[in-house]
């Protein structure tokens, strides 16, 4: 895909040139992509970025362009940017407190079935100060 300093794009089998990525590499670029008000933001990373099979800005951006019209323009046979992002979300919460629990009975030497639970042992053995900013909410989940 030979793009000179002067053209914009050469966009001549791009389509090839993106099959080539391995599907993490795909999906990266996709979780990378833009989504909603926060176009103009950018993201805070910490500058070890993962690389992409050693791509070059062009083929980055390109990869970026195909997959953003590519998946957000057959909408009849794609899922949504943001539905891809919160399955991810939804797994990555659900595995931090599997996480979390499976701590807390390592320190607490007890068992806990959910985060919730951890969260109000802690309140009431007053590990955790009942005036703290999100205890309220909790202390009223262990009255109900």
């Amino acid at each position: 895909m030979g793009t000179g300093d002067s053209e914009p794009w050469a966009l001549e089998g791009g389509e090839q040139d993106v099959q080539k990525f391995s599907d993490s590499d795909k999906l990266y670029l996709y979780l990378q992509l833009p989504s909603g008000p926060s176009l103009g933001e950018k993201s805070s990373g910490s500058g070890s970025s993962l690389e992409l099979s050693a791509l070059g800005t062009a083929e980055h951006m390109h990869a970026c362009s195909w997959i953003r019209n590519h998946l957000e323009e057959h909408t009849d046979t794609c899922l949504p940017k943001q539905d891809v992002y919160d399955a991810y979300n939804s797994e990555v919460t659900e595995a931090a407190c599997a996480l979390t629990c499976d701590w807390a009975e390592k320190i607490l030497r007890r068992s806990f079935n959910n985060i919730v639970e951890v969260a109000q042992f802690l309140l009431q053995q007053h590990i955790i100060s009942p005036r703290s900013a999100h205890a309220d909410l909790l202390m009223a989940m262990v009255v109900q």
